[in-house]
């Protein structure tokens, strides 16, 4: 666990940090497989673009994107046998971080999100598979580009922030909500 920064957004970074996470350079693999997940995922597309990344997305979620204006490099699932695969770009170090919301049950989408997931951990590449972790990064990365450069805090630093402990409802004496 860490706890740590003056926001939500610091502390998910730092928290990420904290387990070794590697925050994207420049390239950022999408895959989605869920509508729904799709539709929720765009705001933190978009931020991503907005903040200079270049985006990677798979067949599926690189037509989603680009009918909402969203520019991507398409890259093919490992079992789909065309070229650019997603699995030689994780391989050649072309992606920082990948993105994959899991579509559920289906054997060949379970088997190529498993192998695209796989080879990002083999391959140290940073890997989100909650769209709502994905959008938190986003906003986070978006406000604090450099993280790393903020300056740690005491405990007694934090106890003595205004709104410390109201994250979650804490009553208006500085107790936690706990």
């Amino acid at each position: 666990e860490y706890m740590g920064g003056d926001d939500m957004y610091e502390a998910f970074l730092k928290a990420l940090l904290s387990t070794g996470f590697k925050l994207p350079n420049k390239n950022v693999l999408f895959s989605c497989g869920p509508l729904e997940a799709k539709l929720e995922l765009v705001p933190a597309v978009r931020t991503f673009q907005d903040m200079g990344y270049h985006l990677l997305a798979t067949e599926g979620t690189a037509t989603f994107l680009e009918e909402r204006g969203i520019q991507v490099e398409k890259v093919f699932w490992p079992n789909s046998n065309q070229s650019p695969s997603v699995i030689n770009h994780l391989r050649e170090g072309k992606v920082d971080l990948v993105i994959n919301i899991p579509v559920g049950t289906d054997s060949s989408a379970v088997s190529d999100g498993y192998l695209v997931r796989r080879t990002a951990v083999d391959f140290g590449v940073s890997l989100i598979t909650n769209v709502k972790c994905a959008a938190l990064l986003a906003k986070s990365l978006q406000k604090y580009p450099r993280v790393w450069e903020t300056a740690a805090k005491t405990w007694n630093e934090y106890l003595q922030m205004t709104n410390f402990f109201d994250v979650t409802g804490g009553d208006d004496m500085g107790q936690p909500p706990f």
